[in-house]
């Protein structure tokens, strides 16, 4: 990058770099992604006080020909800028995650995937997996055609309702209907003190919330 500084003029020297790089951008001296000099060393060469070059710097940056990162330089931006070096998230993992380890219900989960379990679920005579440890249930065994009629039932009643948020406790009908379950199993409750969970990790963490404080001993 070749700038000249005319010191009798009366134009001030930042305006002065500002100028030459600018037309060098525009005659192809300098294409897009070239890097521009460090402030301080571009300060040197030139024999003036860094602020000067900063004070430049900030004008083509304000011109939209130019971008600038902390601690990564000053380029010509466009298709073809210099690209800063991925920032590294790693380092900002808490240390917690170094002492989790992954479960094996991934492993076991992945099981249902497998490809004759897939075929016996379509029909084919083939041998299919079963993973007990999932806890999961076969999915033969779940009314299908009832969730069927249910769910169509309730896009019918609610269809606006259904997609949006609903109330944090679970909605009111489906707590009523399990008090009332409840009461028939011989259980106190009511629809106020029943909260619908999303399944049974989510019960778990509400109760740790509830009940338990860091140091607390647990069985």
């Amino acid at each position: 990058m070749d700038i000249r500084l005319d010191r009798e003029e009366a134009t001030p020297l930042y305006r002065q770099i500002v100028a030459q790089v600018l037309a060098q951008i525009e005659d192809g001296r300098l294409p897009r992604g070239s890097v521009l000099p460090p402030e301080r060393t571009l300060a040197a060469h030139l024999r003036v006080n860094r602020s000067t070059i900063v004070a430049a710097y900030q004008d083509l940056v304000a011109t939209g020909l130019v971008e600038a990162r902390v601690g990564r330089g000053t380029w010509i931006s466009g298709p073809e800028r210099h690209t800063p070096a991925p920032f590294a998230w790693s380092s900002l993992f808490s240390p917690t995650l170094e002492r989790l380890q992954l479960s094996g219900q991934r492993d076991l989960l992945g099981t249902l995937q497998l490809p004759g379990r897939r075929a016996a679920l379509r029909g084919c005579p083939q041998p299919r997996t079963v993973a007990l440890g999932t806890g999961a249930p076969d999915p033969a065994l779940f009314p299908r055609a009832r969730f069927r009629q249910a769910l169509e039932q309730a896009l019918a009643d609610d269809a606006g309702e259904l997609f949006g948020y609903g109330p944090v406790q679970g909605v009111q009908v489906l707590r009523a209907e399990l008090a009332a379950w409840m009461a028939r199993q011989g259980i106190r409750s009511s629809a106020e003190r029943v909260v619908v969970v999303q399944g049974s990790q989510q019960g778990l963490d509400l109760l740790a919330r509830l009940f338990i404080e860091p140091g607390d001993a647990i069985v």
